[in-house]
């Protein structure tokens, strides 16, 4: 986020991934920086790639973190309003390790609700952590928010998670990060079904 070149990093990460979700037919969720959403940098890679994002076969994801929500929150209600209107769905990453509010849930356009790996590390050795994990996602439901399990590593975690009625679940339990050429390999013999 301090680097120079951020404003090139995000512009080629847009760039490239707008083009991957027309090719790949997918979902690609990317990561910006919370720098980008309190400068008008983010109107302006909207603005800039206006075309691709109005012909995407499958919605782009943008992630943001709590700290970002929380740090001007009646600009992010305009920066989401924007994003929506071009049917951009948002995640709330690591949910559950910066401020928490509950109002993010009830007063923003959240689509997606990432629970922060931390919590499912301890999912099947702690009851609290788990209690906590079900009461994200049952009220995520309430509200029409999707859910996603992160950090994944054992199948007794996949199992319970299932049952809790997690919507997806990521981690090194199904792959590590893969070189893009790989996972085209892995898309063919897998192709994505999903919500999103």
């Amino acid at each position: 986020e301090n680097s120079p070149y951020l404003k090139e990093f995000e512009d080629l990460t847009f760039y490239t991934n707008l083009n991957r979700i027309k090719t790949w037919k997918i979902p690609i969720s990317i990561n910006i920086s919370p720098k980008t959403f309190e400068s008008s940098q983010i109107f302006e890679l909207i603005t800039k790639y206006e075309e691709l994002l109005s012909n995407l076969p499958v919605p782009m994801v943008i992630e943001i973190t709590e700290r970002s929500l929380a740090k001007n929150i009646p600009r992010f209600q305009k920066v989401l309003k924007l994003l929506k209107s071009y049917d951009i769905k948002v995640a709330l990453d690591d949910f559950g390790t910066g401020y928490s509010a509950l109002n993010y849930l009830k007063d923003f356009p959240i689509d997606l609700v990432k629970i922060d790996k931390s919590f499912i590390d301890l999912i099947l050795e702690d009851e609290k952590t788990c209690y906590i994990t079900t009461t994200i996602i049952n009220l995520a439901k309430k509200f029409g928010i999707e859910t996603l399990a992160e950090g994944v590593e054992l199948e007794d975690q996949v199992v319970l998670l299932r049952k809790l009625g997690v919507d997806y679940i990521q981690g090194f339990y199904f792959a590590p990060p893969l070189p893009e050429k790989e996972f085209e390999e892995v898309l063919k013999e897998q192709p994505f079904v999903g919500r999103i």
